[in-house]
């Protein structure tokens, strides 16, 4: 079984942007291998904004947990800020992400950046 949900709204204070919360769950049994049972929830969460001068700015993260039994409790967090400006031919892009996966007593982290500036011709 799996269940999806959101809300989205726009944000009062910025003509143009909005907020979004979604979450999902979901459950799978298998008769012959419960080793691979899943009982997974996922909430995200996203936050957008575009500007006049041509900036928009984004910040989504994600946070699911795998609870599948007997196995252990996986968790993993996404969390992504992006801000994209345009302006006339040049168009500069920053990214900025980490990921973080966790199950039992191992755990990972990544983080990742990059700035690119483009010009057309």
């Amino acid at each position: 079984t799996t269940f999806n949900g959101y809300a989205e709204t726009t944000l009062p204070l910025i003509a143009r942007g909005g907020v979004r919360l979604g979450v999902q769950q979901q459950n799978t049994r298998y008769a012959y291998t419960p080793d691979q049972n899943v009982d997974e929830i996922t909430y995200n969460l996203r936050v957008w904004t575009r500007f006049r001068n041509g900036l928009d700015l984004s910040i989504d993260a994600t946070r699911t947990r795998d609870m599948g039994s007997p196995q252990v409790t996986r968790e993993y967090t996404n969390t992504m800020a992006k801000a994209v400006w345009r302006v006339r031919r040049f168009l500069l892009t920053a990214y900025l992400a980490r990921t973080k996966e966790s199950q039992g007593s191992t755990e990972q982290t990544h983080t990742r950046a990059q700035i690119e500036l483009r010009r057309e011709f």
